[in-house]
């Protein structure tokens, strides 16, 4: 059956605690910090969820040697079609160590059609990490298959699994429409960060990549400046992205001056690299960096995400070493909030 689930929320990448509607309050701090990091289909580049912010964002759970998930990818791909040129970002996750981002979008296409080509992410949990995270039992038979819909604001709000709907005669299957009513429902509170995607390519590529997160995308909306075709659609793209840069810059600062850390030295990282060089955002996101890249909790963040990192990968030896990562994050920075997390975590 559906589960509504509400999860009290600081940032979308940062999770403190998780209040069930039929159960106490979870006091333990796995939820935290819902690090979820998402490699794009086609390119070794790292989406992270709150990058994904304002926007609805369908994260889905699955097993491609699961025939049940086979069969509901063609209902699964009309919702998609309808949300294509809406803020709403599809993400597919894969529960096996085989279940990599390719092998499943190749799925997708072959049972759903090219409804999966835009507007969705792809990645894997081959070692059951990321569901933890969710504070769900890792997939262990092959069997599993759920959803979570999450709203603009970064709070999850409803979870559909495999058995939530059965029609008569249908077998495996679900309500299409079910999912769909709560994203329409969440949609007027969603919106793309620099407007209505553009009508022409290469622009509308760009366009979607950024919104998606990619923000190395930025050098080649600055390449259109100077194509004839492209150029008032490109100087109006250019312009939103430095506002928009200026405005998280800003966001972080003053998230940092209450006493965050993790999530500011984030943002001043995405900003600090050359692909947004000459830009007041990137020399500003540069001494954000500086700042606090010798503090302990970034120190112990960047260690975990590397943890993560290796242990996405799905490979025994190296998901051995991410685990040994993690063990070394609670032992050395034990004083930390992440030194905290690592500990449950391991």
């Amino acid at each position: 059956m559906k589960t509504i689930r509400s999860f009290a929320v600081i940032t979308p990448l940062l999770f403190c605690a998780a209040l069930f509607a039929e159960a106490p309050e979870i006091s333990h701090p796995l939820a935290e910090r819902l690090a979820l990091s998402y490699p794009l289909k086609t390119e070794n580049k790292l989406v992270e969820l709150d990058r994904l912010r304002g926007k609805v964002i369908v994260v889905t759970f699955c097993t491609p040697s699961n025939s049940a998930y086979n069969k509901m990818l063609p209902d699964l791909a009309k919702v998609v079609d309808q949300f294509k040129d809406k803020p709403v970002v599809f993400l597919f996750v894969g529960t096996k160590p085989g279940d990599g981002p390719e092998s499943l979008y190749q799925l997708a296409q072959k049972y759903g059609g090219n409804a999966f080509a835009d507007g969705c992410l792809w990645t894997q949990d081959a070692d059951g990490l990321t569901q933890k995270l969710f504070l769900r039992k890792p997939s262990i038979s092959g069997t599993l298959w759920f959803s979570y819909v999450i709203d603009p604001s970064g709070e999850v709000q409803f979870t559909y699994d495999t058995f939530s709907y059965i029609p008569p005669g249908d077998g495996f299957s679900f309500d299409r429409a079910a999912i769909r009513r709560e994203v329409e429902h969440m949609l007027p509170d969603a919106k793309f960060i620099t407007g209505e995607l553009p009508d022409k390519e290469p622009l509308k590529t760009l366009t979607r990549r950024f919104e998606q997160g990619d923000y190395s995308v930025f050098p080649l909306v600055k390449s259109l400046l100077a194509r004839k075709e492209y150029k008032d659609a490109a100087v109006s793209l250019h312009e939103k992205i430095v506002t928009f840069a200026d405005n998280e810059i800003r966001r972080a600062k003053e998230l940092e001056d209450t006493g965050y850390k993790m999530e500011p030295y984030r943002i001043y990282s995405r900003f600090a690299g050359k692909e947004f060089s000459g830009t007041e955002s990137n020399k500003n996101a540069q001494a954000g960096v500086n700042r606090l890249k010798d503090d302990r909790e970034i120190k112990a963040g960047l260690l975990l995400d590397q943890a993560m990192d290796l242990i996405a990968t799905g490979k025994a030896p190296i998901v051995k070493q991410g685990w040994n990562v993690i063990a070394q994050v609670a032992a050395q920075y034990k004083d930390t909030k992440t030194g905290a997390l690592a500990e449950k975590l391991k």
